[in-house]
């Protein structure tokens, strides 16, 4: 290197999921599965209900710096996917 300083840019992608489950054995209303998946500067969250009258539902949101780790991942599916929801255990 000539002393020369490069800029480059944060690339990656992580993803994380859950199994949202309040008796297990026993279907109620709010069961169902998260999941978060990242590419680059995008990330996607899937909301899936196993209830009887299951609803799906989806939404996107923009990250200014790429998430890279699993931890990340876990972290935003809580604070973005799962806002408003009753998440037992976390304190």
């Amino acid at each position: 290197m000539d002393g020369q300083v490069t800029e480059t840019e944060r690339t990656g992608s992580c993803a994380a999921n859950a199994e949202c489950i309040l008796v297990h054995g026993k279907t109620t209303v709010g069961d169902g599965f998260v999941s978060l998946d990242c590419v680059e500067h995008s990330c996607k969250c899937s909301i899936d209900s196993i209830a009887q009258q299951a609803e799906s539902r989806t939404l996107t949101f923009e990250l200014a710096t790429p998430c890279t780790s699993s931890s990340e991942a876990l972290k935003m599916m809580v604070e973005h996917c799962m806002e408003g929801m009753t998440v037992h255990g976390r304190q």
